[in-house]
């Protein structure tokens, strides 16, 4: 009678009939020992690869700059601001203080640094999304959900809404106030609702009337409050392809929707 083991496909070997109980389990658990070992072995060897590598991209030295990600911010605009001397060694380099002046850009939202083995250091960033843009005169900036104000940029344009009562300048300054959080609230919902975004074109803060917005079609006066954004809008897409369609756009003047189980019109 005889015996199979098959760890590490080794060849059949022919046990003696009359083994042991404890002869089999040693020479399995000799067979289990060389498994372990042979695993120990692979494992050193993928960490000093590992480590051979990462000692290479931290050593290599720079000498190409590329950049991904951007639209609205030049390459030019980056790798100037980034600063990387050509020819210095990525050990040497301030990785942290490279990316913080990079996010000083106003259309920078984030940035990262990723090393190749060939010289290759390549600046990935991600752009701020505008939600609007803010008009105040001849003055106009894009702002995002952060109240961070982007610069236009000739010939490329954001398809947002117009937005009013806010400063467009100084472009530094951030928004924080609270009337700008519900309006960057409302737009947000409005985002997330197609059917309500597409129909309206202005938006301005009003103090005691909160969230106002023209819509697209004759400039109806909407008043939506400062919270419960989603339930509102709902009931504007709702109110525009129900009764619009029956009484006429032009009829209306203004709708508010801030009290609950009712909608108020003027009308003409």
């Amino acid at each position: 009678m005889s015996e199979q083991l098959n760890i590490f496909d080794e060849p059949l070997q022919e046990q003696p009939s009359g083994k042991t109980s404890a002869g089999r389990k040693r020479a399995a658990r000799d067979r289990a020992i060389r498994a372990l070992s042979y695993l120990v072995i692979a494992v050193i060897i993928l960490g000093l690869s590992l480590g051979l590598g990462y000692h290479f991209s931290r050593d290599s030295k720079v000498d190409q700059i590329a950049v991904t990600g951007n639209r609205y911010t030049t390459s030019d605009q980056i790798i100037k601001m980034a600063a990387i001397p050509k020819g210095i060694y990525t050990d040497s380099l301030d990785v942290l203080k490279v990316m913080t002046n990079i996010e000083k850009l106003p259309w920078i939202r984030e940035a990262r640094l990723s090393m190749s083995p060939f010289g290759k250091m390549e600046i990935l960033v991600t752009e701020r999304r505008p939600i609007a843009l803010i008009m105040q005169g001849d003055a106009s900036v894009y702002v995002d959900a952060d109240g961070v104000k982007m610069p236009v940029i000739q010939g490329k344009p954001v398809d947002v809404p117009l937005l009013y009562g806010f400063p467009a300048t100084p472009l530094s300054d951030t928004l924080k106030s609270d009337g700008f959080r519900s309006v960057a609230a409302f737009l947000q919902a409005a985002e997330r609702d197609p059917a309500a975004h597409r129909t309206l074109s202005e938006i301005a803060w009003a103090g005691y009337e909160g969230v106002v917005a023209l819509s697209h079609d004759n400039g109806i006066k909407l008043i939506f409050g400062s919270d419960r954004f989603e339930e509102r809008l709902k009931n504007w897409t709702a109110f525009y392809n129900t009764v619009i369609p029956e009484k006429g756009i032009s009829r209306f003047q203004s709708i508010d929707f801030r009290y609950n189980g009712q909608i108020i019109t003027h009308e003409s």
